[in-house]
């Protein structure tokens, strides 16, 4: 475990240089068009966020050491994510000093 800004950095069983390339790839301009859900999960947990499914596809991520919460919806028939979500999610996560 690392610190990250002002974020917990999770070392599960993926490596630094894996949670980079998808921190970067997710921070990139344009949005990217083709992030996938499975690697924004990957991104959050390494951020301390823990994911709690509500109905459906209602999804909240949850940070127990800063309380913050981030609430979306999860992506239907793809994987990959709409890119309002993903430039409101880096919005959030800017304000909590995570990237």
């Amino acid at each position: 475990m690392r610190l990250l800004n002002s974020c917990i950095l999770f070392e599960k069983d993926y490596t630094i240089s894996t949670i980079e390339k998808i921190k970067n790839k997710f921070c990139r301009n344009p949005i990217p068009s083709d992030f996938e859900w499975s690697a924004f999960e990957k991104l959050m947990s390494s951020f301390g966020y823990k994911q709690i499914k509500k109905g459906g596809a209602r999804r909240i991520f949850h940070n127990d050491s800063t309380n913050h919460i981030i609430r979306i919806h999860e992506p239907h028939g793809s994987d990959t994510m709409k890119e309002f979500d993903i430039k409101r999610i880096r919005k959030k996560l800017e304000e909590q000093g995570c990237i």
